[in-house]
């Protein structure tokens, strides 16, 4: 990749610390800026580190900016960053904030900076593995994505309120309105999850797996939070302190036709839900020099076999789940 400069990364909860950790890693990567509310995150996260994290300053302008924090106005912070010049990538799974993300795309485009948006496990790990079943297709007639389990405590509760809260899907070429927890499936994920109960809910999959593959009839995202799900301090002892959950699994069923035959292409991923986020923004960032102006998400602009390549190296892998 190319150098990026200085990176700025706003919210320090379990996923914007797992970025910061990837992000000081990655080449092009220079100074990290970060914002956060709470003091003695921001000292844990400077100790193991080091000097190359900073405060993000009121007049610093990084050259992108990650938002890691909680949902609700990530599309006022990015048009206020497009609007000083920096490229964004937000990591918010809400659908209220990725369509006003997109409502961003002609405004962005006219500054000639880049949005990515829904750039999490879910949706944006899930979406880089429809594209990626699509890819192996003539056409797509069907997509049904199912995720599992939140990065801590804020993404759990928040990703239960999303369960509790009726959605869209996309059916017969026009979207339609869907019931909160409708629709329960047992559905298989890679081992060692097994089967697990997952339900329609206010999911944003919809709104950007359409993006992907806009001629699929139809296209459905169902998500559940395991019941014995435990959140554990599980970081490394060399960094900081905090509270994540278990591991969490993604599965795509991708369903069209290829040479005439109707074929259905699985793809699934295991690991906690804040690694995968962190390892795709991380991903994102060292594209976003190839990537065009305006809004999209994680899976458009860039062939999806790099991102997947850049994924596995860095320890995410896709894998095809155990069919029933």
């Amino acid at each position: 990749m190319t150098s990026t400069g200085v990176v700025g990364v706003v919210g320090l909860g379990i996923t914007g610390v797992r970025t910061a950790r990837e992000l000081i890693g990655t080449t092009g990567v220079g100074n990290l800026l970060v914002s956060t509310e709470r003091s003695h995150r921001f000292d844990e996260v400077r100790e193991v580190l080091g000097p190359r994290v900073a405060r993000l300053a009121g007049n610093d302008v990084p050259s992108i900016v990650v938002l890691a924090s909680e949902h609700g106005d990530h599309a006022t912070q990015a048009e206020r960053w497009i609007r000083r010049g920096a490229d964004v990538v937000s990591v918010s799974d809400d659908p209220a904030d990725v369509r006003a993300l997109l409502g961003l795309d002609e405004l962005a485009t006219s500054l000639g900076r880049t949005v990515v948006v829904g750039v999490a496990a879910s949706p944006g790990m899930s979406c880089v593995l429809v594209a990626h079943g699509a890819a192996d297709l003539d056409t797509v007639d069907d997509v049904v994505v199912s995720s599992l389990g939140a990065g801590g405590p804020a993404c759990l509760r928040h990703r239960a309120s999303l369960l509790a809260r009726s959605g869209i899907e996309w059916l017969d070429h026009s979207w339609v309105d869907v019931e909160a927890g409708s629709s329960k499936l047992l559905t298989w994920f890679p081992d060692p999850i097994g089967a697990v109960d997952v339900a329609r809910g206010d999911l944003a999959e919809p709104l950007l797996v359409r993006r992907i593959v806009p001629s699929a009839r139809r296209i459905q995202a169902r998500a559940g939070v395991p019941p014995t799900d435990r959140l554990l301090g599980l970081f490394p002892r060399r960094a900081p302190l905090g509270i994540e959950g278990e591991p969490g699994a993604i599965r795509v069923d991708v369903t069209g036709q290829r040479q005439g035959v109707d074929t259905t292409i699985t793809y699934g991923v295991l690991d906690r839900p804040a690694v995968i986020a962190a390892a795709l923004v991380a991903t994102v960032v060292g594209s976003l020099d190839r990537r065009a102006p305006g809004v999209q998400g994680a899976a458009e602009g860039v062939p999806v076999v790099e991102l997947l390549h850049e994924l596995a190296r860095r320890g995410v892998r896709c894998a095809t789940p155990v069919s029933t």
